[in-house]
């Protein structure tokens, strides 16, 4: 996971004003329309995933990888319909007010984003519902909008203090930087592993052969 710079001027005007004016219009509804608005207005995201690729080199945000052989999401950071805390609480509300802003997209490949199943460990890996949040951090909703008070678990790829606390190691996994001195800050580096599936087999592969690359050419 590296930083990425989000850069408003490589959007096209239209897509921002579809999204602008999917945000006014989901504004005006009662709350038992919204989701069924949501859902059937998705092309206003997803006219945003050219956009996020390029602010990333087409590389996924969250694992670094290019996807050349399959489609990438536009993930909601904050999810869009329900958000899930922990394996024993029941799925929250979510961030419906956050699904047409484009600050909440994030850049996806699909293995971080959907669930699947993980041959190797028999867990299910990918972000889905996914947002817990750290012991005593608020918890936005609708009437009380308080996202940038929260404390996410998950790291986020565009905040720089985020990325610092990850590293790689020799064997081509993500782990806790020398930055990550708190089990908090260690615990979220974990975590977020997990339920992105940023250590699985074929991207620890894939880092390893970056890693020797970097080797051959330091020769």
């Amino acid at each position: 996971m590296i930083l990425v710079r989000r850069d408003k001027t490589k959007i096209p005007e239209d897509v921002l004003k579809a999204a602008e004016a999917a945000k006014e219009a989901l504004e005006k509804l009662p709350k038992e329309q919204r989701a069924d608005f949501i859902k059937s207005n998705s092309v206003v995201w997803r006219a945003f995933s050219t956009s996020l690729a390029a602010m990333s080199h087409k590389k996924c945000w969250y694992s670094e990888s290019p996807e050349p052989q399959s489609f990438c999401d536009v993930d909601h950071f904050r999810p869009k319909g329900e958000a899930r805390r922990s394996e024993k609480e029941m799925e929250t509300p979510g961030y419906d007010w956050l699904a047409f802003c484009w600050e909440n997209f994030r850049f996806s490949a699909n293995r971080s984003n959907r669930l699947n199943k993980n041959a190797e460990t028999g867990e299910t890996d990918g972000k889905g519902s996914w947002f817990p949040l750290l012991p005593e951090s608020p918890k936005a909703n609708w009437d009380d909008r308080c996202e940038l008070k929260e404390r996410p678990v998950l790291l986020d790829p565009v905040e720089p203090r985020d990325v610092r606390l990850v590293d790689v190691s020799d064997d081509g996994r993500i782990v806790p930087s020398q930055f990550a001195r708190s089990a908090t800050a260690r615990y979220r580096v974990e975590r977020s592993c997990e339920i992105l599936g940023l250590n699985l087999p074929e991207i620890k592969a894939a880092r390893l052969a970056v890693l020797r690359d970097m080797e051959e050419l330091r020769a």
